[in-house]
């Protein structure tokens, strides 16, 4: 059965669940330096400047009022950038505590999809960063995955080629919440929406674009599960094995680890299994893939050998390559997951 990746679960910090009072008991009594009380003081400030207090004070369509709209969205993306630097220590868990009980994360879901119409790639970018900070533990994760908002987000991956800053920062987010496998399904469907699965689409795109492809394969590692988003892949013709097999021949371990994840997921797909025993040289990628993702290579290397002999996934027992598709979702480890880029710990 598939697997995707999902982060190991942070270090339990007092007061971890939902609920203001709990959370900033705990995160008081952190330690009696004071240090700590100054950093969750730094993250309410960063908090509060999320939301502007009032609009702009000229009147309606001036270039006055424009002029202080700018401001204000400046102020803000600074807040979420202070956030993501506050947040995205592996350390920093009172403050994620402190930070999810004040209502942060739906906050800055909020600023993230506001800003979504904005001509600033940076106003969209910065807060889905910050709460890729926040998530970092899967309380956080859980609770922002019954928020209901991980749908939204997932579309905007399918931004415009020149906002990829978005697309990546929104990626490397939903990878990182994907592990649980009710925030997967909803992202699942959330991709392939409408007729086109225009976000779905854009995801693969990603898997052949400098400095995306990373955030990418992770992401759709994971929602590749998925039987909709597999039926997807294969009926619209994507090039997502052309793309995956690309990234595994890269000289990166983490690209062929996610490359390699992938593929092995698509297995369960009969169509895109026959895609990738076919593919010139795959098999032999596969192979020397083996030292950066031993099991996943292997798994992938025995779906393709054995296509022919199982369209339904059902793969002999025996041989060096007999393991199946992998189980449990993976996301990135917790010291990693706030980069902007992806990598993976």
């Amino acid at each position: 059965s598939p697997r995707a990746r999902k982060p190991p679960p942070a270090a339990a910090a007092a007061g971890g669940e939902e609920g203001g009072g709990d959370a900033v008991d705990g995160a008081a009594k952190w330690d009696s330096t004071g240090n700590e009380i100054a950093e969750l003081r730094k993250v309410e400030r960063a908090f509060k400047a999320l939301k502007p207090s009032s609009g702009p004070s000229a009147p309606p369509g001036t270039d006055a009022a424009e002029a202080e709209r700018e401001t204000q969205a400046r102020a803000v993306t600074a807040a979420a950038d202070e956030l993501a630097a506050l947040l995205g220590e592996e350390s920093a868990e009172q403050s994620r505590v402190y930070f999810r009980a004040l209502g942060g994360l739906e906050a800055l879901v909020d600023v993230a999809l506001s800003s979504s119409s904005s001509s600033s790639s940076s106003s969209v970018a910065s807060p889905l960063k910050a709460l890729r900070a926040a998530c970092l533990d899967e309380p956080s994760q859980a609770a922002l995955a019954k928020s209901g908002r991980l749908a939204e987000i997932a579309q905007l991956v399918a931004v415009e080629a020149e906002e990829m800053a978005v697309a990546v920062a929104a990626a490397g987010l939903l990878y990182g919440c994907t592990g649980d496998e009710v925030a997967r399904k909803a992202v699942a469907d959330s991709l392939v929406a409408g007729a086109d699965s225009r976000a779905l689409a854009a995801l693969v795109a990603l898997l052949a674009r400098e400095g995306a492809a990373l955030a990418g394969a992770g992401l759709l590692g994971n929602v590749a599960l998925d039987k909709g988003v597999r039926a997807a892949l294969s009926a619209k013709s994507m090039p997502v094995v052309a793309n995956a097999l690309v990234l595994l021949r890269s000289s990166s371990a983490t690209a062929q680890t996610r490359a390699a994840n992938l593929l092995g997921n698509l297995c369960g797909e009969p169509a895109l299994r026959r895609q990738i025993a076919d593919a010139p040289g795959a098999l032999a990628a596969l192979l020397s893939a083996l030292p950066a993702d031993l099991a996943a290579a292997k798994r992938i290397g025995k779906s393709a050998q054995t296509k022919k002999s199982s369209d339904k996934g059902a793969a002999p027992a025996g041989g060096l390559l007999a393991l199946g598709p992998k189980k449990k979702a993976k996301a990135p480890g917790a010291a990693a997951a706030a980069q902007g880029g992806g990598e993976e710990a």
